[in-house]
């Protein structure tokens, strides 16, 4: 339950850079709220990497894994929700 702090980005060359130098623990947290803590301190998951400008509107964290597939089970669950809808009609249309 971190924040990353936008403004302030990591300068060195490595694989960091452009990330945030501090992260904050957010006030809902259940321990070391409102903390600081240096970017060499967490280990980051960012999931699949987005375009600049989106990263941005993200916080500068990627997307889940599992949001792309959440979409995908709601597309699933509506397609047989209508294609069982339509047979219902079917079947009712034929008595």
């Amino acid at each position: 339950m971190v924040e990353p702090s936008l403004f302030d980005l990591v300068t060195d060359y490595g694989p960091s850079l452009g990330l945030p130098k501090y992260y904050r623990v957010t006030a809902m947290a259940p321990a070391l709220v409102n903390q600081r803590i240096h970017y060499s301190r967490v280990i980051r998951f960012d999931g699949i990497k987005l375009p600049y400008w989106q990263k941005v509107m993200e916080n500068l964290w990627g997307i889940s894994v599992l949001e792309r597939m959440y979409d995908r089970m709601i597309a699933f669950d509506s397609a047989t929700t209508g294609a069982a809808s339509i047979s219902l009609q079917i079947i009712h249309s034929q008595l």
